[in-house]
C-alpha cells in the first residue's frame, strides 16, 4: 500500500473467508492490519448475496525500522541515545524520557 506521503507499507496476506451481510466484528481492529471486504456482490437474481468475501491482512510491526536505523518509506536515520539526551530526528530535535528494556516477549526477533 503507497501512502499519499509515497510511504510504502507492506501487508502479509492472513485469511479468505465468507462472512454473513450483517457481520459487524470484522471492522474491529485490535492489532496493525488490513480488511479488504466485497461490498457489490450479487446473485443470479441481481439480488446482493447473503455472505461477502472477506480478505485481511497482517502488517508486520518490524519493517517500521530496518536494522540501520533508518525508518523505511522515509529519509530519517533515529540516534541511539540516552534518557534525558536530545537526539535530532530529520528537521525535529526530541528529547528521549524513557526507556525499557522488555526480554519476555516471545515475538522478539533473537537479536533484539
Amino acid at each position: 500500500l503507497t501512502m499519499n506521503t509515497g510511504a510504502v507499507l507492506r501487508f502479509e496476506f492472513d485469511d479468505r473467508r465468507e462472512v454473513r451481510r450483517s457481520e459487524t466484528s470484522i471492522f474491529r481492529q485490535v492489532s496493525p492490519g488490513l480488511v479488504l471486504l466485497l461490498i457489490g456482490e450479487t446473485d443470479a437474481d441481481g439480488l446482493p448475496t447473503a455472505t461477502r468475501t472477506l480478505v485481511t491482512a497482517t502488517y508486520p510491526p518490524e519493517q517500521e525500522l530496518s536494522r540501520d536505523g533508518q525508518i523505511i518509506g522515509m529519509d530519517i536515520t533515529l540516534q541511539e541515545g540516552h534518557v534525558g539526551e536530545t537526539l535530532m530526528l530529520g528537521d525535529a530535535s526530541i528529547t528521549l524520557q524513557d526507556a525499557q528494556l522488555i526480554t519476555d516477549q516471545p515475538d522478539l526477533p533473537a537479536d533484539s
